[in-house]
């Protein structure tokens, strides 16, 4: 099975704050290098030795210690706000040994330049021996252990002042210390409870909280197969439960240790994410597409806060035309989203043009995250009708026959679907004569077209116009285009009539005359 850690942090002057999916810091261990850590003692990465690239492990003790310190850890070297707070996952895995002795999970003040861990053995190098003769971590803050042989919580590591020393296998908590203080590195809390995975194959899912100041409190759950059981409940860490507890330091760093000692076990990490606190909103960004100018569209972001925390939102930007918002469970600012809870937030975009709109709101809260900031987005559409040839001139055509089909083409030229609503048919002295147009109502998208087919049959001569109205969703309708034809017939005229060829001599041949 596999083992993961998941620890949220929240160390602040705010009475609760939210953490989310930022990431700070993504590091597999499977290479063979681990930018940004320090790998100190006996610490490798097995990508190195053991392990092929890309399938290694931080391997924090293994069985010997080749420094003889029989301890092995790694620091992030880079620091982070103690008012941020962060969560962090890894999987870890001991076996292959004879049952000793565990490793920790720790936070050292931010500021401490070239730190150094603590003592091998029971101390799990992030406490010193209780008589200051073996030096803890440098200026630790607080360590949690996961304790497979049990002297962690003993009185050979580091001080009981605040509880007894309860020595045993389990999960153990040891409070702020430096060096070789021999006050320092005080036991807080311990639970029993089975540590080893067997091998790397383990998985027992653990879940570390600390909540925000000035209430810190720590709370450590374990699933060992059939769900997360509380191991620590709500523990307060702070100097106003433990006097031996120094103040939050403003920035901290992160580390892990393992040790062996007479006995051994190998102790080993991978797949660390760190992620920073904050609100997430989604999608980001909201975008509503195309819509209709005159016409609106609704739309919903999701203000999502996964932590264990809530979220005191103190304002939220209101939306400018031609957005607005309309609705949605999030209240209206002050509100809180609690702990893995979220609520939405309902936008209108109303264009009044054409063209793309855009606009960034923020979200302000008391996480560190803070201001979040998120787009609405949208582009206004119009529909725009064409007809053509207009006028549709079908010539001259002789009265009672009937000319051939001639067609004009309607086209929409604008950005928004067409909707034509009128039947577009001609009349008396025009027919209709079909086409690609569908009966209406129907729709052209934009830049499709189609065509409308008609004849010409005059029942008189001379021009006969015909307008035919188009109505539609275009801001010009009611369009119109034009049908135009002449009417003509064939007329038989004698002249002169009659034709006269005035006298002419009997017997004799006129001159010829026409008519």
């Amino acid at each position: 099975m596999k083992f993961r850690f998941v620890l949220g942090l929240w160390l602040s002057a705010a009475s609760s704050l939210a953490f989310a999916q930022q990431v700070l810091v993504e590091e597999s261990f499977s290479e063979t290098t681990a930018p940004g850590f320090l790998i100190l003692s006996d610490a490798t990465l097995t990508a190195n030795t053991v392990d092929a690239p890309g399938t290694g492990w931080l391997r924090l003790t293994g069985l010997s210690s080749p420094s003889g310190t029989g301890v092995g850890g790694a620091i992030y070297d880079t620091a982070f706000a103690s008012t941020n707070g962060i969560q962090v996952t890894f999987d870890y895995a001991t076996y292959g040994g004879n049952g000793a002795d565990g490793l920790t999970f720790f936070l050292i003040d931010g500021a401490t330049t070239n730190p150094a861990l603590g003592t091998g053995g029971g101390a799990l190098g992030y406490a010193g021996t209780s008589d200051g003769s073996s030096p803890g971590v440098t200026n630790g803050y607080i360590g949690l252990a996961l304790d497979e042989f049990g002297n962690f919580a003993g009185p050979g590591a580091g001080s009981c002042n605040e509880i007894p020393c309860n020595g045993g296998v389990g999960v153990s908590i040891r409070g702020s210390g430096d060096t070789n203080d021999p006050n320092g590195f005080n036991l807080l809390s311990y639970t029993p409870f089975s540590v080893p995975t067997g091998s790397r194959a383990g998985a027992r899912p653990v879940r570390l909280t600390i909540t925000p100041a000035p209430a810190v409190t720590l709370t450590l759950e374990i699933d060992s197969g059939s769900g997360f059981q509380t191991i620590v409940n709500a523990l307060d860490i702070t100097s106003a439960n433990f006097s031996t507890q120094a103040p939050i330091p403003p920035t901290f760093k992160l580390g892990f240790a393992g040790s062996i000692g007479g006995l051994n076990n190998i102790h080993e990490i991978r797949n660390l994410r760190v992620t920073q606190a904050g609100l997430t909103v989604t999608p980001n960004p909201l975008d509503f597409g195309g819509v209709e100018v005159g016409s609106s569209a609704t739309r919903s972001v999701l203000v999502e806060n996964t932590s264990v925390f809530d979220i005191q939102v103190s304002s939220v930007t209101p939306p400018a035309a031609p957005f607005s918002r309309v609705g949605g469970s999030c209240p209206a600012a002050p509100f809180t989203v609690t702990a893995n809870s979220s609520c939405t937030i309902d936008y209108a975009f109303a264009p009044g043009a054409t063209g793309p709109a855009s606009q960034t709101l923020s979200i302000t809260s008391d996480a560190p995250s803070s201001p979040d900031d998120f787009e609405l987005r949208g582009t206004g559409t119009q529909a725009q009708v064409s007809v053509s040839p207009d006028p549709l001139d079908f010539g001259t055509q002789e009265v009672g026959t009937t000319s051939a089909p001639q067609s004009v083409t309607i086209t929409n030229t604008g950005t928004a679907d067409l909707t034509v609503s009128s039947s577009l048919d001609a009349a008396g002295q025009f027919g209709n004569a079909g086409g690609t147009c569908p009966a209406a109502p129907f729709t052209l998208t934009p830049g499709a077209s189609c065509d409308r087919a008609y004849v010409f049959q005059p029942m008189t001569t001379g021009p006969q116009p015909q307008t035919i109205t188009l109505q539609s969703n275009a801001p010009t309708s009611p369009d119109a285009f034009n049908l135009a034809g002449t009417g003509i017939q064939a007329v038989l005229a004698v002249a002169p009539n009659p034709l006269d060829f005035g006298g002419q001599e009997v017997g004799t041949t006129s001159a010829p005359a026409s008519i």
